[in-house]
């Protein structure tokens, strides 16, 4: 006899899943800052909110369908997160930690940034 609470757990997992598998963040450190592009299909608007601004959310720019661009001017280390069509969305990033609200952000540093695309 299957137990519904196990299906519906098991569902719940697949599509959060699926929806992680959608997105993917690269960063490219530059002398005088970083560009960070976020690969988001059928994302209306995206936003990267981050520390070096005192987390107000920043437009990205969307470079060709799905693909969203963002430069900043610094190459310092930041924390930071996403908001796609006004959801939260952290990517899977290298360094993470908790933030004074009870969410998480990922942490940028040039410092020990490892140059990869994180999926």
């Amino acid at each position: 006899m299957r137990r519904p609470w196990a299906t519906l757990a098991l569902l719940m997992l697949l599509i959060a899943a699926s929806g992680c598998q959608h997105h993917q963040l690269n960063i490219t450190p530059r002398a005088q800052g970083v560009d960070l592009i976020l690969k988001a299909p059928g994302a209306r608007t995206v936003q990267l909110v981050s520390s070096l601004n005192q987390f107000t959310p920043l437009a990205a720019h969307e470079i060709e369908p799905g693909q969203w661009h963002v430069y900043l001017p610094e190459n310092m280390p930041f924390r930071y997160y996403y908001r796609i069509d006004d959801q939260l969305f952290l990517p899977n990033c290298q360094q993470r930690e908790m933030d004074d609200f009870g969410s998480r952000n990922c942490i940028y540093d040039p410092n020990t940034y490892l140059s990869e695309t994180i999926y």
